[in-house]
């Protein structure tokens, strides 16, 4: 399923969208590339877990931090976001795994 990371807030002001298709090509702005074998199957295993859409329906706190970065995780017509805040408690651990995993891929 096509997987939506998109980063907004921080001290600049960023906004990034990096989107993801099922065959694992990747586009983010102007740039774009694919995903390895690998790192395409994990994405769709994440993006697929339950745990990802059980996410989804979880109220979080409003932040307590200035500055910080928010996601928004799309897989399919899921979607969870949530601000990368350590006072805030934990993340959502399947989204997060998701940023991280497409953040690292792309890098």
């Amino acid at each position: 399923m096509p997987v939506t990371v998109e980063k907004t807030g921080g001290f600049a002001g960023v906004t990034e969208k990096i989107t993801i298709d099922e065959s694992g090509k990747w586009t983010k702005g102007q740039a774009s590339g694919r995903l390895t074998v690998e790192k395409s199957q994990q994405l769709q295993e994440l993006a697929a877990n339950p745990k990802l859409a059980a996410e989804a329906t979880q109220t979080r706190p409003q932040t307590q931090c200035r500055d910080a970065f928010e996601y928004s995780v799309t897989a399919g017509k899921t979607t969870v976001r949530y601000v990368d805040c350590s006072t805030d408690g934990p993340l959502p651990e399947t989204a997060s795994k998701i940023v991280e995993l497409v953040n690292e891929a792309i890098s």
